[in-house]
């Protein structure tokens, strides 16, 4: 085991390079928003699970966006420059004997999803990285806040969920949050999304009519469960 993490640390820093393309910041951002869209999906929910899942920090706004070219296999995460860069990196993986590789801006799992892309290209397309995780969202038959406790990255619905940690990065809906402005200090209301907010698995603010983001830039958070 100590063999193969270690030739996978060879493989991810000798694929993977600084530059990257400023179109790239946006391209997960306005694929998610778009699939969220078709699929009828809570606006934000979707975007919240991929900023948790890929997310790093664009130095040129200081926020956290998703990133297209992410990858993770063996517990072990590589931002890819290129979609070009992510390819090979999952190719050479995949000569190596590993299947369980988390791809793209969802982080979908190329094991426990063996056919949602027809090829690795495909899979690296934000678009359709995007629709693909929104429609197995939909197909989980439960209310889309329950739904965020599982990425694409997660096993089959028939087994437990992992935690749902993307609803620390989803903002509430501004008609069910307190007024900002009142003469008298109020009690905090609950979110919408105080249920799912009671087994958050990140650090985390606590739920509050205006919480803050606590996203981090991992994109392994939501692992299978084991066993």
């Amino acid at each position: 085991m100590s063999r193969r993490v270690s030739w996978l640390c060879a493989v991810l820093l000798l694929i993977a390079s600084p530059g990257a393309a400023a179109g790239d910041w946006t391209a997960c951002r306005t694929a998610v928003e778009r699939a969220e869209q078709d699929a009828a999906l809570p606006p934000g929910l979707l975007l919240a699970i991929a900023r948790t899942e890929s997310g790093r920090r664009d130095p040129a706004t200081g926020r956290i966006e998703p990133w297209p070219w992410a990858l993770n296999a063996a517990g072990m995460g590589m931002l890819a420059a290129t979609r070009a860069e992510a390819v090979a990196a999952v190719t050479a993986l995949q000569a190596r004997g590993l299947r369980s590789i988390d791809v793209g801006c969802l982080q979908v799992n190329l094991l426990h999803h063996p056919d949602a892309f027809a090829s690795l290209e495909d899979a690296f397309d934000p678009l359709a990285n995007a629709r693909y995780a929104a429609r197995f969202l939909r197909q989980l038959h439960l209310r889309a806040v329950r739904g965020a406790g599982r990425s694409p990255g997660t096993i089959p619905p028939r087994r437990r969920a992992a935690r749902p940690t993307g609803c620390a990065c989803w903002p509430t809906s501004p008609a069910r949050a307190s007024p900002r402005r009142r003469r008298r200090p109020a009690r905090p209301q609950p979110c919408a999304w105080r249920p799912a907010c009671r087994c958050v698995g990140i650090r985390s603010p606590p739920c509050c009519p205006r919480p803050r983001c606590a996203c981090r830039s991992s994109f392994h958070a939501l692992s299978p469960p084991r066993g």
